[in-house]
């Protein structure tokens, strides 16, 4: 993301704060990296919440105060009794936690045999599906840390084809997980009220084009396939009728982080 602003930043002891852009902005020594002031005021107020100790006040917003509050409380959130469970941030529904919980400890329990979950992101306030392609199937594991966070591990293919896991994976946004589905067992486990399903069209392009038809959204192009059937393939995925893509190969996996 990008920090520029009308004025240069200011950096005191290794942080400055983007007005324009609502950011903390964090020198690391080789780089820098940020974070959001509604982001930290957030994670500030549950970490005080969970530990039943004082939080930020509401003028301690965007405040370098808010930021030091927020590096103590991890601190002390390190040797305390919750840091043994998965974090799960504030605003997840009850119910989404209670499924990716479930399916962490039956893929910590077995690997191989563990429920493998089909995650649909999108906005709760107006259910509308982002249409995620991307990062959305797989196990549910956990990330090392005081913090441990929910992980989306990507099924993959062995020798002998058999599913298991990648040794990595990515952190879920659960706050903004809208519907589940267990895809063993192809079933529905978690739909939020107001969840609304994605609407797509297909135009195919007149001429001589690679890929002729294209798929729309809003009247907006999000895909574009060289024949019918995969087009109506993707849709079916992207509506969930289709509860996953390909896996790809152990073989294929490590290739992609290789090069």
């Amino acid at each position: 993301m990008s920090t520029k602003q009308k004025y240069p930043l200011e950096f005191v002891n290794g942080l400055a704060l983007n007005e324009e852009q609502r950011l903390y902005v964090i020198d690391n020594g080789y780089g820098v990296s940020c974070f959001g002031f509604d982001n930290c005021f957030q994670e500030t107020q549950q970490l005080a919440q969970v530990m039943n100790m004082a939080g930020p006040t509401p003028d301690m917003l965007g405040t370098r105060e808010c930021y030091t509050l927020n590096k103590l409380l991890h601190a002390a959130f390190a040797s305390h009794p919750a840091s043994k469970k998965t974090w799960y941030r504030a605003g997840t529904p009850k119910k989404v936690a209670a499924i990716l919980e479930a399916a962490r400890c039956s893929y910590s329990d077995n690997r191989d045999q563990g429920t493998i979950l089909r995650l649909f992101y999108g906005d709760p306030e107006t259910g509308k599906d982002w249409a995620e392609e991307h990062d959305c199937v797989g196990f549910i594991g956990r990330s090392m840390g005081p913090m441990r966070v929910p992980l989306i591990m990507e099924p993959l293919l062995d020798d002998v084809r058999d599913i298991t896991s990648s040794n990595c994976g990515g952190s879920i946004n659960t706050v903004n997980v809208l519907r589940i589905i267990d895809v063993r067992r192809a079933e529905e486990v978690y739909r939020a009220k107001n969840y609304v399903l994605p609407q797509f069209a297909i135009e195919v392009k007149e001429g001589d084009v690679p890929y002729p038809v294209v798929v729309m959204r809003e009247d907006k192009s999000v895909a574009a396939f060289d024949n019918h059937e995969k087009a109506a393939q993707w849709i079916a995925f992207m509506q969930g009728f289709r509860v996953h893509q390909a896996f790809r190969s152990i073989k294929e996996h490590e290739a992609e982080l290789v090069g």
